[in-house]
């Protein structure tokens, strides 16, 4: 049995769930730092925004390749 074991008898618990919380808050962290959770999701607005983006991009690239060089 490790020293401190000893030492602080029935105080040993607080280590372990010490350990539970770290473990906790840095899952959390994560998983809402990869949007996993739903909180990460954007305006209605910019997904329309996003593919007009793209449409306008899209016909550029057909004005540039019909274009002569």
């Amino acid at each position: 049995m490790p020293y401190w074991c000893e030492t602080w008898g029935s105080s040993s618990w607080i280590f372990p769930l010490l350990g539970l919380v770290v473990m906790g808050v840095m899952a959390v962290a994560c998983l809402r730092g990869f949007g996993c959770m739903g909180w990460r999701s954007g305006a209605p607005g910019d997904v329309a925004e996003l593919r007009r983006e793209i449409q306008a991009l899209k016909e550029e690239i057909g004005k540039l390749s019909r274009s002569p060089r």
